[in-house]
């Protein structure tokens, strides 16, 4: 085997740089997607049995207005209920939790390989051997995060933000993408 060059390990650090960038992107977007569902639900845990309960003391249970608000809240209710069943069942907590540790682990990893590729130290074995433990973290992450695969419009979309962050050139439209808005690129875009 053939030690690398310092190019080489710069090149290779920088593009390890790139997609675990857009990698932590999208799983920081599931997490506040997650993170809004959770709130909902949370929310509305809350605040179906305090109205009921203050409307029930307020008016009494035979009171006409009691009556009306128990029949517009029940379904909200029974709304609530299968939300909460439904975030059970399907561990949206887990989830919100792992993709926020995602997002936050693979962020520090392109940051890493960003560090090394800035700032290699003068012996080339040291480079190799700093380079060699965060790609070890790395391949341990992305064996992780291959639990929960990316779609592909959600590959198209980390892709357009590290093309901005990193202010590259798409292969497929041949632009710098300046905002994350979509195009009708297949590479950076149509997500």
């Amino acid at each position: 085997m053939t030690t690398p060059n310092i190019d080489e390990l710069k090149r290779s650090c920088h593009e390890k740089a790139f997609h675990l960038y857009g990698t932590a992107f999208i799983y920081g977007v599931r997490a506040r997607e997650r993170e809004k569902y959770t709130q909902a639900i949370t929310l509305l845990g809350v605040m179906i049995p305090v109205l009921v309960g203050a409307v029930v003391t307020s008016y009494g249970l035979d009171s006409p207005i009691s009556s009306i608000f128990l029949k517009i809240l029940t379904p909200i209710a029974v709304f609530q209920l299968v939300l909460s069943t439904l975030a059970l069942v399907y561990k949206w907590d887990d989830k919100k939790s792992y993709y926020l540790e995602s997002s936050i682990s693979n962020r520090q990893l392109a940051e890493d390989f960003t560090h090394l590729a800035k700032f290699p130290s003068q012996e080339i074995t040291e480079t190799i051997h700093a380079y060699e433990i965060i790609i070890t973290k790395a391949q341990s992450r992305e064996d992780q995060d291959d639990r929960y695969p990316f779609t592909s419009k959600e590959f198209k979309k980390g892709m357009r933000y590290s093309l901005r962050q990193y202010q590259k050139v798409c292969s497929g439209c041949g632009i710098v993408p300046v905002s994350m808005e979509p195009s009708d690129c297949e590479i950076c875009g149509n997500f």
